[in-house]
């Protein structure tokens, strides 16, 4: 089982479309640049400029990490399902039939106890009820997929970072349990 940060370089080098000089290109940026230098307020407004880019490039689905344990699920000989829209909640892999795996950012689903799950001090009151609205969500999801008979499981980015190789042992187990019954 290869480390995660070498299955992540190899999945950007395969989607190389995207590069670090694209992401921040902007037509607008150099015109909004001069402006905000003239009145003063350039830091602030790039930094806004920056963080709305930033933002508008994350995806739903097919995400480094979702691609990485979906790889990783494949080398053990496992077939998972992306992105199953017959089950609630859309889980991101399906393995096996019996448990839906959802691959989650430790940002937009509040790991709890995990440094990245930091609610941002700008414009709180919008990040506060977005981010615990995405966690009652979660929960109620999983809810429904347990009393279809599914098994759930939550694998959070910060675990693929730290030990990929046992996260991915984790669902192994947890699909042979799921089998026995």
């Amino acid at each position: 089982c290869f480390p995660y940060k070498t299955c992540c370089a190899q999945l950007r080098r395969q989607t190389s479309g995207f590069t670090p000089a694209l992401w921040t290109q902007s037509r607008a940026q150099p015109i909004v640049s001069q402006l905000a230098h003239i009145i003063g307020l350039r830091c602030w407004l790039l930094n806004c400029m920056n963080r709305s880019e930033n933002m508008r490039r994350i995806r739903g689905k097919g995400t480094l990490p979702e691609l990485c344990v979906y790889e990783l699920l494949r080398e053990r000989r496992f077939r998972p399902r992306q992105n199953v829209r017959e089950l609630p909640g859309q889980p991101d892999l399906v393995v096996s039939g019996l448990l839906c795996v959802f691959v989650n950012g430790c940002f937009w689903h509040q790991h709890v106890g995990c440094s990245r799950s930091v609610v941002p001090r700008t414009n709180e009151e919008y990040w506060v009820p977005k981010l615990e609205q995405n966690v009652r969500r979660d929960r109620r999801q999983r809810r429904v997929l347990r009393r279809m008979g599914y098994g759930t499981m939550t694998v959070w980015e910060c675990e693929l970072h730290n030990d990929a190789a046992s996260t991915i042992n984790r669902i192994v187990r947890r699909v042979a349990k799921l089998r026995s019954k």
